[in-house]
């Protein structure tokens, strides 16, 4: 099978959904911790996230669901720094027990994950030089 075999591959992801428990909270942290304030757009009961220049759409919309089921995002981090700093930053502002888990992939690189406030699992990859 070859690559234009697909439909859709990871280049092609254009929205990311995040349902939240409480906007204001969610809202603060993604603006503080990854400095994505909310965009004056108007789209029924979404937040829509400034991440401009990435090619993607971030919206927060408020968690109707009963099933619990999150999305794991992954970004790409350009250094070790890079994620101590953002691991500070989520530290401080999640009210919840927190844990940081880092998972090393021989051959890869590693992915450290942390948790917003509504406990949405975000992977942060260092690719391996």
């Amino acid at each position: 099978m070859s690559s234009s075999d697909f439909f859709l591959t990871p280049n092609s992801i254009c929205q990311i959904k995040i349902g939240v428990s409480n906007m204001k909270k969610s809202l603060n942290f993604y603006e503080r911790v990854f400095g994505w304030k909310k965009s004056p757009v108007y789209i029924h009961d979404l937040s829509v996230l400034d991440v401009r220049g990435s090619g993607l759409g971030v919206a927060l919309v408020p968690d109707k669901s009963s099933t619990g089921q999150r999305l794991t995002l992954y970004f790409s981090v350009s250094s070790e720094e890079l994620i101590e700093t953002i691991l500070e930053k989520a530290e401080k502002l999640t009210d919840s027990e927190n844990y940081f888990e880092r998972v090393y992939v021989p051959s890869y690189g590693s992915v450290c994950y942390i948790f917003d406030p509504d406990r949405t699992r975000i992977g942060l990859f260092l690719k391996k030089d």
